[in-house]
């Protein structure tokens, strides 16, 4: 066994993804209480996984000197994906709230499949921008 673990950094990403969402969660509040401007939660809600993948993309070239290898950077990023759905389940209770409480069964079809989209697009987010952010701190050691 391996001092390192296969998916290193995930508990960071796990707390920068809870926080982007929080201030997320606020600034749409925000801009629809203060501005009666209504942001739009589809794009806003892939910037958690990308926040937190170019945080760890960082971190792991800071402190390993090289950039994950594909097949490594694919498992992070799956296992990171994973770790965005299940916040995303654990949201679901206030978009239901939102709708006016219980879905038929066209509604929940719709939510399961949009969990789907959004899960496989936070996938690739993550493994692009995992390895953008080792690139970047290695291009530019001093910043």
């Amino acid at each position: 066994m391996t001092e390192q673990p296969r998916t290193p950094y995930l508990g960071q990403y796990v707390l920068i993804l809870i926080a982007a969402t929080a201030g997320i969660f606020v600034l749409r509040l925000g801009a629809a209480s203060l501005f009666d401007v209504e942001l739009g939660a589809g794009g806003l809600a892939l910037l958690p996984p990308l926040l937190g993948a170019i945080f760890c993309g960082r971190k792991w070239a800071m402190e390993r000197g090289s950039v994950p290898q594909a097949n490594v950077a694919w498992r992070w990023a799956i296992v990171a994906g994973i770790a965005f759905l299940a916040l995303q389940i654990l949201l679901t209770p206030l978009v239901l709230i939102n709708m006016g409480g219980a879905l038929d069964g066209s509604a929940a079809t719709v939510l399961v499949l949009g969990l789907a989209l959004f899960t496989a697009i936070a996938i690739f987010v993550n493994r692009f921008f995992l390895v953008m952010g080792a690139r970047g701190v290695l291009k530019n050691p001093g910043k």
